[in-house]
């Protein structure tokens, strides 16, 4: 098992692990419903700075030369910048969806899902076959050590408040309930685990 930052080459495989991990949020940030398209998409993103799928933001876990699992993860505080990555592509999906309007475009560019001085969890997913194997507590522990080592105080994350599996890992790995958000049509418990 390795677990490295991801490198361009891994594009194809961490795109389909970001999709499992934020679910019907793909469409929401890149403004399609056709899941080719999606893909594309969060291509664009994975490849391009600013955006919160940015690869040198995502680490990975490699088993026998697949990768099986990613973790997203970046100061809070660049939140706001990183949501102008999906400008583009929602301005681009606005031109054949005359039910997005510059409302929506401008709800998901301000999303704030941390607070400033956090480290903040985007994503985190592992493979179907491979889960329940302790790989996302290897993910997670990964974050908190990148946390510490870059001097955030706070790791913070967002939980689907029906991902009831999720809640009770994240709450073994020491994460507590801080609030809970609406952000995009959906309810979250933010979690904040104290890393010093």
């Amino acid at each position: 098992m390795e677990l490295r930052q991801a490198s361009m080459d891994d594009a194809y495989d961490v795109i389909q692990l970001i999709q499992i991990a934020i679910g019907d949020l793909a469409e929401k940030y890149t403004g399609y419903q056709d899941d080719e398209l999606i893909k594309e998409a969060l291509a664009n993103l994975y490849e391009s700075e600013p955006s919160r799928f940015y690869h040198e933001f995502i680490y990975v876990i490699e088993e026998q030369d697949r990768i099986i699992g990613e973790i997203t993860l970046y100061p809070a505080d660049e939140l706001l910048t990183l949501n102008q990555g999906f400008e583009q592509h929602l301005l681009e999906a606005k031109n054949s969806n005359v039910l997005m309007t510059e409302d929506y475009i401008n709800e998901v560019l301000m999303t704030e899902a941390a607070d400033e001085g956090e480290f903040y969890i985007d994503s985190l997913a592992v493979a179907p076959d491979y889960q329940g194997k302790g790989y996302g507590k290897k993910l997670l522990s990964y974050a908190e050590r990148v946390a510490q080592i870059k001097g955030y105080a706070k790791l913070s994350l967002l939980a689907d408040v029906n991902n009831h599996h999720a809640i009770h890992i994240y709450k073994r790995m020491g994460f507590e309930v801080e609030s809970t958000k609406r952000l995009l049509g959906h309810d979250f418990f933010k979690m904040i685990k104290v890393t010093m």
